[in-house]
């Protein structure tokens, strides 16, 4: 299925994944294409953060879905 990633406010990126890969497997992937992937970005799909954890289907990421990487606000 194709995703859309968007760091730090660039032109999303279209990426092809499988609805059972998980988080390492999407940076594994964006890393391949030479996007930058900071250990401080957190990333954003539908209003919820993604868990390393769970499949991207298992957190609602389906064809289409935009995922946005975004660094914590400081204090």
């Amino acid at each position: 299925m194709t995703i859309y990633f968007s760091a730090s406010h660039n032109e999303p990126v279209a990426l092809e994944v499988n609805p059972s890969d998980k988080l390492p497997d999407l940076k594994t992937k964006l890393a391949e294409r030479g996007i930058e992937i900071s250990s401080k970005y957190r990333y954003i799909a539908n209003g919820k953060t993604l868990l390393a954890t769970s499949t991207l289907a298992e957190q609602g990421v389906t064809a289409g879905t935009k995922i946005d990487a975004v660094t914590p606000l400081r204090n």
